[in-house]
């Protein structure tokens, strides 16, 4: 099952913290930064890409030192729609940063500052989708099945191709 299907199963199970709302909040605020950056969507989605799959490195290895009680503070506490550096710093150190940041610049052909500027925006993009599968009457629940899809697939692939599929998904159902 792709973490799209899990997350389409969260939105319709009471119990996980997923609604309409947060996802529509996740594909507007990617949308919207990628484009005051003056990024394409086809680029702000690689760059998604790039930012999950790094994020998904750090989670799975704070998940094998810490456990996943310790991921899933992190996914609540960072998870949203706001800017947080402390988000970016807290999953990512420079060098894995900078490699996004050169990664991104090679495959899109867009200017290093202007990836560098959005790394704040779209790691907590990345949490919040994560935080779809949290237990709404405890997030701090292990059971998260959009975390564990997240952290045994291609974290990156995943990430862009649910939030394509999901932008699919709400634009046909309103």
């Amino acid at each position: 099952m792709s973490i799209f299907e899990k997350i389409s199963n969260a939105l319709n199970d009471p119990n996980l913290q997923a609604n309409v709302g947060q996802i529509g909040g996740i594909i507007s605020t990617l949308q919207e930064s990628g484009g005051r950056e003056g990024l394409n969507t086809n680029t702000s989605q690689v760059l998604l890409s790039l930012v999950g799959k790094q994020v998904q490195s750090s989670l799975k290895s704070k998940c094998d030192r810490e456990g996943t009680g310790t991921v899933q503070t992190l996914i609540e506490q960072f998870g949203g729609t706001q800017s947080s550096l402390d988000a970016v710093q807290a999953l990512l150190s420079p060098q894995q940063q900078q490699e996004v940041v050169s990664e991104a610049s090679q495959k899109t052909g867009a200017n290093p500052n202007q990836i560098q500027a959005l790394l704040p925006i779209f790691v907590p993009l990345v949490l919040n989708l994560l935080k779809s599968g949290n237990s709404s009457q405890d997030p701090q629940a292990s059971d998260n099945p959009v975390l564990m899809d997240f952290l045994s697939g291609d974290g990156g692939i995943n990430v862009s191709n649910a939030i394509s599929l999901a932008s699919q998904f709400l634009s046909r159902s309103t």
